[in-house]
């Protein structure tokens, strides 16, 4: 078992789905879906090696978050801030948290994995034939293709492609 994550994640798909596959990697993880729940399990004595942080969470954003750690002394806290939006390259420059790495959306699962490992200081060498071992057992996973290669856009877009399907197969009374 490797280490502890924390995800703070704002859309629920993509916390399901990295949580499954970082569990699948030998992480014990935790999610959360806003910043006040994330610094509500820091508060509580949690202590993630690794905190990843949407930068679009609601409730005060991960720019609150950070602010927080940085305030609270978490300091040497790694923590991996995934983001879509082109203002966080100035906050960037500005964080004085020492061990912050950056990924912007959208992203393959296999460089979530390589961003952890490295913010762990974990070497990240491995996640290569890691990725092997995952085209060898692709499976659905709630009706998305479980899939390193797929961005967060690509699950996104999937699994509303089947909940189309799904509406058209099955009788109406089946969703309201």
């Amino acid at each position: 078992m490797q280490g502890h994550v924390l995800i703070a994640e704002e859309q629920v798909e993509c916390c399901q789905l990295f949580k499954m596959f970082l569990q699948r990697s030998g992480y014990q993880v935790t999610t959360v879906n806003d910043s006040i729940s994330c610094v509500e399990v820091l508060q509580d004595g949690a202590r993630p090696d690794v905190l990843i942080l949407s930068w679009e969470l609601p409730w005060g954003e991960s720019e609150g978050v950070l602010d927080w750690l940085n305030h609270q002394g978490f300091n040497d806290m790694a923590v991996v801030v995934l983001t879509a939006r082109m203002d966080a390259d100035a906050w960037q420059q500005e964080t004085s948290l020492p061990k912050v790495t950056w990924v912007k959306r959208p992203f393959r699962l296999i460089e979530l994995l390589d961003a952890v490992q490295s913010a762990e200081g974990v070497p990240h060498n491995g996640s290569r034939c890691l990725e092997a071992l995952w085209r060898k057992t692709t499976r659905p996973v709630n009706g998305v293709l479980f899939d390193s290669n797929a961005t967060t856009e690509d699950v996104v877009t999937r699994k509303a492609s089947v909940g189309r399907h799904l509406r058209r197969e099955l009788p109406s009374n089946v969703f309201g």
